[in-house]
């Protein structure tokens, strides 16, 4: 049965894959993303329970394919207003290892965050979207549409001005604001 289920709804797949990215297009007004949804999509169809009785492949499909878009968007969405709130725990901004630094106090989980919020935008994002979310240099690519060596670049830079920031606090001097990159 297995042989019988899987090759038909992939040759349906295959027939109404241009449909279904453009579909998933205009859900997620991202080609790229749409191709990816696309590609899940057949993986899932893959893994489909051979037992199952699929009497309307088309809309089996584009119901996939719109749940993994959803599930995409919703995604997006928390990492967004993660995000834009500046979200973070002292952790991602305190660098030097150690058990005092497992407990943190306010004094110093306010200093992380004025650390990280003193990043430009985009580093502060990839910082905390590193961090926080633990996403790989490859994911945050895709998500923020910058190549991975970006990526890289500003993971450093954000660890080394938070590093210098707090270092510079704990000696009492005051930095000046990191410059936009």
């Amino acid at each position: 049965m297995k042989d019988a289920l899987q090759p038909a709804l992939i040759r349906e797949f295959i027939r109404v894959r241009p449909e279904l990215v453009g579909y998933l297009t205009q859900m997620l007004h991202s080609h790229g993303d749409a191709e990816d949804v696309a590609q899940e999509t057949c993986l899932r169809l893959l893994r489909a329970d051979p037992d199952q009785i699929v009497n309307f492949p088309r809309a089996y499909i584009f119901r996939i394919g719109r749940n993994l878009a959803l599930d995409l968007l919703r995604r997006s969405k928390r990492l967004n207003a993660a995000i834009s709130s500046g979200l973070h725990t002292a952790e991602s901004a305190v660098t030097a290892p150690g058990p005092e630094d497992e407990i943190a106090s306010d004094e110093q989980l306010a200093l992380a965050q004025q650390a990280v919020s003193r990043l430009p935008t985009r580093c502060q994002r990839v910082y905390l979207l590193r961090n926080d979310w633990h996403l790989s240099h490859k994911e945050i690519a895709r998500i923020l549409n910058i190549s991975v060596r970006t990526v890289e670049n500003h993971i450093a830079r954000a660890t080394m001005s938070c590093r210098e920031y707090l270092e510079l606090q704990e000696r009492g001097g005051v930095a000046p604001r990191t410059p936009k990159l």
